[in-house]
């Protein structure tokens, strides 16, 4: 099953299942304009988030220091058996690797290479 969020503000989640793994897909710009969008989507996952969550950004045209902030506060929220997983783009890749959260955070080029097992 999949649920589509739209929205007005340039971005929209898409959440599904994918292998037993939680994925949200996101599209468009992640800035301080559209943050909120992708921070409501997560914490309404958080709450019943069993295992691992994939936030997909190979859609996402920009990732800002917003998004970045997001992603890294996301990752600190989990406790196990919860794990998450982000798919990135070129686009997305960038900002990560100059920031250094591709260290701490696990970064795939594709969501067929994300580990589904515990």
């Amino acid at each position: 099953m999949t649920e589509i969020q739209p929205t007005d503000v340039g971005l929209w989640t898409e959440q599904s299942v994918v292998r037993d793994a939680l994925v949200l897909k996101v599209f468009g710009y992640i800035d301080l304009s559209t943050a909120e969008v992708l921070e409501n989507a997560l914490a309404k996952i958080l709450d019943d988030l069993q295992s691992l969550l994939v936030i997909d950004l190979s859609q996402v045209e920009f990732l800002g220091s917003a998004g970045l902030s997001i992603l890294a506060r996301t990752h600190q929220r989990l406790s196990a058996p919860q794990r998450m997983a982000i798919v990135v783009n070129n686009i997305a890749a960038r900002p990560l690797e100059i920031t250094g959260l591709d260290k701490v955070l696990s970064v795939y080029e594709d969501l067929d290479d994300v580990p589904m097992s515990v």
